[in-house]
């Protein structure tokens, strides 16, 4: 197992995620739009846009798909750089679950997502209880 306690290291791609769509605004992303727009709907064929947000370099793009909600994030240049979603428990492998229930039966989930880039998957989960909070990640086929 591998406690995470700082989102320094354990978010670092979320929270840079994250604090580019905090800050988004109207970029240029109509010079980019073609290249962008096409790798979208190269990449999610039977997703529905719901938005799109631009800081910087990064195309932060707001879909629903399957009935959820998820976040892809691209450069300008139309490369997806990862896809964001928020999870149930109950969606995590058995291994993690399995972590999570013998380790910290004593917390609850306060924050649970997976990150997807290049086929691989890793998830980040915060839990909690009465006196502390704990940040988990895990890596492809290591468990937390």
């Amino acid at each position: 197992m591998k406690q995470i306690t700082t989102f320094k290291n354990a978010l670092s791609l979320v929270v840079a995620l994250t604090l580019f769509s905090s800050f988004s605004y109207a970029g240029n992303i109509h010079a980019s739009k073609p290249r962008f727009k096409t790798s979208f709907q190269h990449d999610f064929k039977h997703a529905s846009l719901i938005g799109t947000e631009v800081h910087d370099n990064i195309i932060r793009v707001t879909f629903s798909m399957d009935n959820t909600i998820r976040w892809a994030y691209y450069s300008v240049d139309g490369r997806l750089l990862g896809v964001v979603h928020n999870i149930l428990s109950t969606q995590l492998p058995d291994d993690l679950q399995g972590e999570i229930k013998e380790q910290y039966g004593n917390y609850w989930i306060t924050e649970l997502f997976q990150v997807s880039k290049d086929g691989d998957s890793c998830y980040y989960v915060s839990l909690q209880n009465a006196d502390e909070t704990v940040n988990l990640r895990s890596t492809p086929d290591q468990g937390w």
